[in-house]
């Protein structure tokens, strides 16, 4: 039963902590998505500014100047830790199981695509992570490339999830779900990676994004 169980369980629990669960609202705030999905697309909004930050360092690695590993290194922490284990942390544990649960078959496979495309940007974070653990000067090619690629996946991804998904939620999501699903991404924040985590990775997306504006 793909995934369910997770789906499951945040329904079960949510019902009766909806009232407490706390509802971002970000930059989207279509009548077509719920609370939950537009947590997940503000989330998009910051992933974005940290993208990119990542394709400007790519696209200077290209035209002769020297890679700033330190800028490299905070964009791998980024892309490792707020995109990945928070944000497709909630995607993956809690909101594509009852997206599948509700939606069935006609998610399944684009799900699927998803998490496949997840665990590609996790690869290409890992080869960058290898590189710069040796010379960074000799591998700067080979990294730029790396960083373009996980660009280019990452914001298609991000478009598919927007359009496809989140924009569409309220036709296949009950109402009740979506706050449900808002108690399962409030304990990945606060349980599993701690108070301050959030706060800590929108400065780092901010401290990326004026670097970005100052060259």
């Amino acid at each position: 039963m793909r995934r369910m169980t997770y789906g499951l369980l945040v329904l079960g629990t949510g019902l009766g902590m909806a009232l407490v669960a706390r509802e971002r609202r970000g930059v989207y705030e279509s009548e077509a998505a719920g609370p939950a999905s537009r947590q997940l697309m503000a989330e998009h909004e910051v992933i974005l500014e940290v993208l990119r930050a990542a394709q400007t360092e790519a696209d200077h690695a290209r035209q002769g100047f020297n890679l700033d590993d330190n800028r490299v290194r905070d964009i791998v922490d980024f892309s490792r830790n707020f995109t990945d284990r928070c944000h497709h942390g909630k995607e993956e544990r809690f909101y594509f199981p009852a997206a599948e649960v509700y939606a069935g078959q006609r998610v399944y496979g684009f799900v699927d695509e998803l998490m496949t495309e997840h665990a590609y940007g996790r690869s290409i974070m890992d080869e960058i992570d290898y590189l710069l653990g040796g010379d960074a000067g000799e591998a700067a090619t080979l990294i730029a490339e790396r960083l373009s690629a996980y660009v280019s996946t990452m914001r298609r991804h991000i478009q598919r999830e927007n359009q496809q998904l989140y924009q569409k939620s309220a036709t296949f999501l009950p109402g009740a779900e979506e706050q449900a699903l808002l108690v399962g991404f409030d304990r990945i924040e606060r349980v599993d990676l701690g108070m301050g985590f959030h706060e800590r990775y929108h400065r780092l997306a901010e401290t990326l994004g004026e670097g970005l504006r100052q060259r």
